[in-house]
């Protein structure tokens, strides 16, 4: 390989097209990971959210997250965490090369979410938001780690 050629030029199609896939699997699992984590938390006992949304009745939502209690608050942190890890997972054991991107990008992702979350819903305990931000990143990455480990273990 000379220095002007792509260090991704000496890698076949079927290995790129497994990368897609693995990351366009874990970001598609997400949203349905969290919706089962929302529909389950609700059969813990947390109480369903208003049915308005939160610019539409801002009172509503205010009494909503006054009214719930740490434990209902660290079930939603809990959700936001394990949906993560899931698609975090989920992706890295599809990704066909040995690299931690599916938990770089994953966790960019949620990221996101967890921005988008704390802008669109308003009232949130600080703590909670910034809980679900910092833990992010070590969630996701440390699942592409271990994966990583594992898929080097067994080669």
């Amino acid at each position: 390989m000379t220095k002007f050629e792509s260090p991704c030029a000496s890698r076949d199609w079927t290995t790129t097209s497994r990368n897609i896939l693995a990351i366009l699997v874990g970001l598609a699992s997400l949203p349905v990971f969290l919706s089962v984590g929302s529909l389950m938390s609700y059969s813990w006992g947390v109480p369903a959210p208003p049915a308005v949304g939160p610019f539409d009745n801002p009172v509503a939502w205010d009494s909503y997250l006054n009214n719930l209690t740490m434990m209902e608050l660290m079930s939603s942190l809990l959700v936001n965490l394990v949906s993560l890890f899931l698609s975090s997972l989920l992706a890295s054991l599809i990704y066909g090369t040995r690299g931690i991107q599916p938990g770089w990008i994953l966790g960019g992702v949620g990221l996101v979410y967890a921005l988008l979350n704390a802008w669109l819903i308003p009232g949130q305990p600080v703590w909670l938001i910034a809980l679900n931000m910092i833990a992010v990143f070590p969630v996701a990455l440390g699942i592409s780690w271990s994966v990583l480990k594992v898929k080097n273990f067994l080669a």
